[in-house]
């Protein structure tokens, strides 16, 4: 199937756009909530499932599971 790079062009130029203010970092989660936490904020939190953290590189315990659960609440 042939790709119309001048879609792809735009879609780039659009999604660079929409991310321009947006920052991505890879830090504690109590830390990043206590940082950013404020009611215009949106944060993406991507836990493993629990019962599922063998297939994760990413070491997340259950202990890890109460305390997000618990920083969230606050």
């Amino acid at each position: 199937m042939k790709k119309n790079i001048s879609n792809m062009t735009e879609y780039l130029d659009r999604s660079s756009k929409r991310l321009a203010g947006v920052i991505v970092e890879n830090r504690h989660f109590e830390d990043l909530i206590r940082t950013y936490d404020r009611p215009d904020a949106f944060l993406y939190l991507d836990p493993p499932y629990y019962g599922t953290e063998k297939y994760y590189q990413a070491e997340f315990k259950p202990e890890d599971d109460e305390r997000l659960a618990k920083t969230l609440k606050v």
